[in-house]
């Protein structure tokens, strides 16, 4: 700064306070107030002339003569301090007074244009300035060249105010006696010339003026470091640069209805700064609670100058889009402190009425922060059509074929006599490589060279390889190529994350090798994700990838430190009873915990689930959908889906034979668990001394209760370790108990084929009492229908209905069945839920399940018959005791004797309480929503519109995939993680108002890994390289 104290004017500043209130409410204590030594109690602004100047003329007012008045105001809110204040009312002249100690935050400084009027008022008497000139949203009262208040001077002369800007607005070139000044506010600009009595006068306007502007300015800069530390802009520039920030319009709780009688509105917000539109959202139909997203114009960037630090507030003003115009639902600001101070905090305001003083119906969330350079390019990015990351994910999930031969006679020969097969595609750093179908099958199960990791979760590693896949069927049998066959990739998929292996053209059986991309290192979030593993056949061109086949692995199954060589078969449908086996695939699975009491805990914590795919690339999406929710969606509607469900529906009816079977178990005494050689009914024997605690000591009835559910959970986990199969029943409940106690587990060693004989024999007598049960069920509906066969004929019909309303490209009764659809779906959901837990399939709920049951009957020993007892107690001397009588007398009659007028406040009363109280407890559900709204919307925008929903353990479908009796596992010598060549971090993302990562650098990341893979350049078994798939 030059100088800090200004040139002295040629005219002695004039002042004079006044505390301008509202329009009609003048009284004669406020029109005029000299400072005294009191405290300031008033909430309007002292006002003050600080300098002015007399102009010739000026092409704002032709020849006319005009005077300039530089004018201060403090707000009292701001803080008052009357040193400087009390110096200009005294008469000080202006090269006495310290500029730096008189303007405070807070303050503003105006300039004024006034002409002289023709009549005259008393001396050092003030016409009040408008009654906004000084509002609680800011300095929205300093209107650009508009005709403003009069304004009188001591020898009471009276002036008419021709313009009035922001001293930080003006700007101006002096020639002589002459000065060229702009003003400019916004989109609003004015260009003046200024005719001053002399050159020394111009000049001493100019350097008074410009000085205080940089005081002005180093204030806000001061004010602004203070609040924001980080945010210290250089004050050594005149140039004034603005700051920028990010604003999030996150959502809109409890608005007032102005739709629909009330029940609904149609809410857009649009922002205001200094009286100016700076940002409209776009209009959320149909809603109370709306929810802003980056694709309704949720985020927007404006620019905060330090000299209007304290001058102006962002505004928020909500209204409700009609067709005609709007109707006002509320407004809230924010100050420039708290914009400064924020750092994306959720800030959450009271709406208030239009004149911003008494409170409104409803709340309004906000996110500010200061923008960083990436924030501002995602804002631009919004605007593009194209978008890199949408490209590169795209890139990412489409399977590579590299060069492969494209006919099928090419990948096969004999050497030696002996049938050998190409390596494909051919590389050529070594050359066309033959192996015998021996090679290749070792070869396939060497540890992967290449591994993707995928995810960001930090709960648990799964760590998949898919090995190969056998008697698949020939998908392309119409293809124009002679004896062309199935080109075969697969598609794993786990939260959010995805992998695609490389295409093995032209083979039914193909193997993949440890060079190609086939090993993929899922990051999980939760325990209770799922691991999705789709066959398919890939197509060029814009025909869609065949679907196959397709797997569902729980990783919370499988046990730490062992590796897993696992053999599934592929079905076509995993929702109905006459799905069929479509070949089968070999992975090796290897699952490693943070902590191994995850699993356990993960039932007991509350966390929502809403992990989803985008997908740009309808082709890709095809093949990522197919994968995770296989053929069809059961929440569409279809006459086989319906059907189908109707179909799963009968089958829970076959529980009741087992319940009946049960029953005689225990009732006659049959014997089931062998000791020592001899089948003893233990079952009856608990269940005959729980008959006799109840009989001789029923103050014992809630813990036999709760050990009544301990007894049936464990007598199923006893049932479902009668398999022979060790890959289809759970663990023992002492297993699991000691890997929640100590934290650790003990890798297991299966051979493959063990126990193929029992298993075997099981399988067949299981299904034996299948057929039996069925049969059973057949013939008691039959009492109820004189045809037995109707289901089954109906369910025939169906198909055929599907079939000729498909092509007639139409879907029959959807009107009708579609709800009912959709209700069958969520009872049999609940039902598959309520079978998991009892055949221990959802091994950590049943655990706990059983564990609570436990021990709630020990406690109940000791405690139950007094809780019983006083339960008893409260409940009926509650109901029938004199206090009712209380409250008779001071809720019910005392409502009885309001008027109708008090009943109606009354119930706007409570009603207004349970909003607020409403709105308490509905602020984490609603984070929670604004949350997974927020980011669906960002994905869409990143990624692309196609999504895929990824369900976890607690979507179980119908059927659920066992490994078959050829699988095998051994514990892992070496337990580190692999490292992997190829990183993507999956969908999920951290943001707070934008992403935290650059979506430039996200793109070129997963770019950069994929161009720079290694080469090979060893021979074939020993090669490091990147080849792709070989089959044979």
């Amino acid at each position: 700064m030059t100088n800090k104290t200004p040139t002295k004017a040629p005219h002695p500043p004039v002042s004079w306070v006044s505390t301008p209130p509202p329009r009609g409410q003048e009284d004669e204590s406020s029109q005029t107030n000299q400072l005294d030594d009191y405290e300031w109690n008033s909430k309007f602004p002292i006002i003050v002339c600080a300098n002015e100047w007399n102009v010739e003329r000026s092409s704002l007012l032709r020849k006319k003569p005009s005077s300039i008045r530089i004018e201060l105001r403090r707000n009292p809110k701001h803080g008052l301090n009357l040193k400087g204040y009390k110096d200009l009312e005294s008469g000080a002249s202006s090269n006495t007074l310290d500029w730096e100690e008189i303007i405070e935050p807070g303050d503003v400084v105006v300039f004024h244009i006034l002409k002289q009027s023709h009549s005259n008022i008393r001396a050092n008497t003030s016409i009040s300035s408008d009654d906004e000139s000084i509002s609680t949203i800011g300095l929205r009262a300093v209107d650009d060249f508009k005709r403003g208040p009069s304004k009188v001077k001591n020898d009471g002369s009276q002036w008419q105010v021709k313009l009035s800007v922001p001293l930080y607005a003006v700007s101006f070139k002096c020639d002589k006696a002459k000065c060229l000044a702009e003003f400019s506010k916004g989109n609003m600009k004015k260009i003046l010339m200024l005719h001053f009595k002399d050159e020394n006068e111009s000049t001493s306007f100019a350097l008074f003026v410009k000085n205080l502007q940089n005081i002005i300015f180093e204030v806000g800069s001061k004010a602004i470091s203070k609040d924001r530390s980080s945010i210290s802009p250089s004050s050594s520039t005149n140039d004034l640069l603005p700051i920028k920030f990010l604003v999030e319009i996150i959502s809109a709780t409890d608005l007032k209805g102005k739709d629909n009688q009330g029940k609904s509105s149609d809410p857009y917000v649009n922002v205001y700064y200094a009286g100016e539109k700076i940002h409209s959202t776009c209009v959320i139909e149909k809603s109370l609670d709306p929810i802003w997203t980056v694709d309704t114009k949720s985020t927007f960037a404006f620019s905060l100058r330090p000299e209007e630090y304290y001058m102006h507030d962002l505004v928020f003003e909500i209204r409700d889009k009609d067709s005609i115009g709007y109707d006002f639902l509320g407004k809230a600001a924010v100050s420039n402190s708290e914009i400064a101070k924020s750092n994306g905090e959720r800030i959450e305001l009271k709406l208030k009425d239009r004149d911003m003083v008494s409170d409104f119906q409803g709340y309004l969330s906000v996110k500010c922060k200061r923008a960083k350079e990436n924030d501002l390019e995602f804002l631009n990015s919004l605007e593009n059509t194209t978008n890199v990351t949408k490209e590169a994910f795209d890139d990412y999930c489409k399977p590579n074929v590299h060069k492969q031969p494209l006919l099928p006679g090419q990948c096969k020969k004999i050497i030696r006599s002996v049938e050998h097969y190409l390596a494909r595609p051919v590389q050529e750093e070594v050359g066309k490589l033959w192996l015998t179908a021996e090679e290749i099958e070792k070869a396939s199960m060497e540890e992967s060279r290449l591994w993707t990791e995928v995810g960001f979760g930090n709960s648990g590693k799964v760590f998949v390889e898919i090995l190969s896949c056998n008697k698949l069927p020939n998908m392309d049998l119409n293809s124009i190529i002679p004896n062309d066959q199935t080109d075969t990739f697969v598609t794993c998929i786990c939260e959010d994350s995805v992998g695609v292996t490389d295409v093995v053209k032209n083979c039914k059986h193909p193997r993949f090798m440890p060079w190609s991309k086939r090993a993929f290192q899922f990051n999980i979030e939760k325990p209770r994700s799922l691991l999705y593993i789709g066959v398919h056949d890939y197509d060029v061109g814009p025909k869609m990838h065949d679907a196959i086949g397709r797997v569902i692995i729980n990783p919370t199954k499988f046990l730490s430190g062992t590796s897993y060589n696992l053999n599934y078969n592929l079905y076509d449908s995993h929702q109905t009873s006459y799905r069929k086996k479509v070949g089968t695939v070999k992975v090796r699975l290897r699952v490693e915990w943070s902590s191994e009491r995850n699993p356990f805990f993960d039932p007991l914590v509350k966390k929502e689930w809403n992990h989803s795919i985008h997908v740009n690339s309808k082709k890709n999406y095809k093949h990522i959908q197919y994968t995770v929710n296989g053929k069809s969606d059961l929440n569409e509607y279809s006459l086989k889906t319906f059907f189908g469900l109707i179909e799963e529906l009968l089958q829970y009816q076959l529980v009741y034979f087992d319940f009946l079977e049960g029953i005689k178990t225990v009732l006659f005494w049959r014997g089931h668990t062998k000791v020592i050689g001899i089948n003893i009914p233990l079952h009856s024997m608990i269940f005959f001394s729980f008959t006799i605690v109840l009989t001789e000591y029923p103050m014992y009835s809630m813990s036999v209760a709760f050990a009544s559910i301990a007894w049936f959970m464990l007598a199923m986990l006893e049932i479902q370790r009668k398999d022979p199969s060790p890959w289809n029943h759970p663990p023992s409940y002492f297993i699991l108990m000691r890997t929640f106690l100590t934290g650790n587990t003990q890798p297991i060693d299966i051979d493959a084929n063990h126990n193929h004989e029992a298993t075997a024999r099981h399988v067949t007598m299981k299904k034996r009492e299948l057929i039996e049960r069925e049969k059973m069920t057949n013939q008691f509906w039959e009492t109820f229908y004189s045809d037995g066969e109707i289901m089954e004929q109906l369910t025939a019909d169906s198909d055929k209905v599907f079939e000729k309303t498909q092509k007639a490209g139409r879907l029959p009764f959807r009107e009708v069945l579609h709800p009912i659809q959709k209700t069958i779906f969520y009872i049999i959901m609940q039902l598959r839920l309520l079978s998991g837990i009892f055949t221990w399939d959802l091994v950590h709920v049943s655990f706990w399940i059983t564990t609570a049951a436990i021990i709630l009957s020990i406690v109940s020993l000791f405690v139950g018959n007094a809780f019983l007892l006083w339960t008893k107690r409260v409940i009926l001397y509650g109901l029938s005791g004199p206090q009712n009588k209380i409250l008779d007398i001071m809720f019910f009659r005392y409502y009885d004797n309001l008027s109708d007028a008090e009943k109606e406040e009354l119930k706007e009363e409570r009603a207004r309480k349970r909003r607020d109280r409403f709105h308490g407890n509905f602020s984490d559900v609603q984070k929670r929503k604004e949350e997974r709204v927020k980011e669906e919307a960002l994905k869409k925008v990143l990624f692309g519109n196609n999504v895929v929903v990824v369900h976890d353990i607690y979507h179980p479908e119908r059927f659920q995939s066992v490994p078959n009796n050829d699988s095998s596992a051994s514990p892992r010598k070496n337990n580190e993680a692999p490292m992997p060549l190829l990183s993507f971090r999956g969908q999920r993302m951290k943001f707070n108002i934008s992403p935290e990562e650059d979506p430039r650098g996200f793109s070129k990341k997963i770019r950069h890994s994929r161009e720079e893979l290694p080469s090979p350049t060893e021979p074939l078994l020993q090669s490091s390289g990147h080849a792709v798939a070989y089959g044979s």
